[in-house]
């Protein structure tokens, strides 16, 4: 079973470093590509929603952000529409996600614990 990464840091001894200032290059663009796609959403999700929007959709303030009315969409969605999706999405974002994570406390490795969990001799 090949190591988590053991093809990058192959790539890294063998590559050029003609090879490696590219790709530091196109790493670095699309760093900036998407912090510029979490600033836009960012600012588009805090704009108001404005009075027509407000009066179409039934809602009580025409000041609500996007993104209040889209939390609020959801909210409705969850309790009107037993919409398990939408209660999921609520609640991860409410800060109640549940932990994705295991501890496993000792000297194992996943390999190890992986033949344990599953009765098999290999993984």
């Amino acid at each position: 079973m090949e190591k988590r990464g053991a093809g990058l840091k192959e790539w890294r001894e063998n590559a050029s470093e003609e090879e490696k200032a590219r790709a530091i290059e196109k790493s670095r663009e699309t760093r900036a590509k998407n912090k510029k796609m979490r600033d836009v959403a960012r600012t588009l999700l805090d704009m108001p929603v404005g009075s027509k929007f407000a009066l179409k959709k039934g809602l009580m303030d025409a000041k609500m952000t996007v993104q209040e009315v889209m939390l609020w969409s959801q909210i409705r969605k969850a309790v009107e529409d037993e919409d398990t999706s939408a209660f999921i999405a609520i609640r991860d974002t409410s800060g109640n996600k549940p932990k994705d994570e295991i501890e496993v406390e000792g000297k194992m490795s996943i390999e190890q614990l992986l033949k344990e969990v599953s009765d098999k001799d290999e993984y």
